[in-house]
């Protein structure tokens, strides 16, 4: 017996949370990887917390195991069009989903409309994480900061009062 089903996201009460973030808001993407932020490759994922972005560079780093580069990039973008976003906090069924196949899988999906008109999802409990499936629609580049990486920490996940963060 074969089975097929369409998937849904089950929309929220919009007086509890958005499923966006409003124009005007600064966004963040933390690389070790030197390139034009102009052509980011989408699916990308930002960070609305400055620090986060900066140690991810650091957490990236430091799970490379090497000494080279010591360069990383913080490219700090602002939001021109507020996208439609899947909030994954109130939904632990794509939570999972997740979980068992990977965050690039899961953007793909919303990419190519499998849970209907979305640009991403939001994810503010693991490093307060944004996921655009095409971020050249919904943000414009503010400045590049190139970061020195002197000397790295041993960095882990914790639980914070704002969620997950480095």
């Amino acid at each position: 017996m074969f089975c097929c089903f369409k998937r849904t996201v089950h929309p929220k009460d919009k007086k509890d949370k958005k499923d966006t973030i409003d124009v005007d808001t600064i966004v963040y993407h933390g690389t070790l990887q030197k390139f034009e932020p102009n052509d980011i490759l989408p699916p990308s994922w930002f960070s609305l917390e400055e620090d986060q972005s900066v140690k991810w560079i650091y957490y990236r780093y430091k799970k490379l195991n090497t000494t080279e580069p010591k360069t990383g990039y913080l490219h700090k973008f602002i939001v021109i069009n507020a996208p439609n976003l899947i909030d994954i906090n109130s939904d632990s069924d794509l939570r999972l989903e997740i979980n068992a196949n990977g965050n690039k899988s899961f953007s793909e999906k919303i990419k190519r409309g499998e849970y209907g008109n979305y640009d991403g999802y939001l994810n503010m409990e693991d490093q307060a994480e944004l996921m655009l499936c095409e971020p050249s629609k919904v943000l414009k580049v503010i400045e590049t900061t190139k970061i020195n990486i002197e000397k790295v920490e041993k960095m882990n996940y914790q639980k914070t009062v704002k969620g997950w963060r480095l």
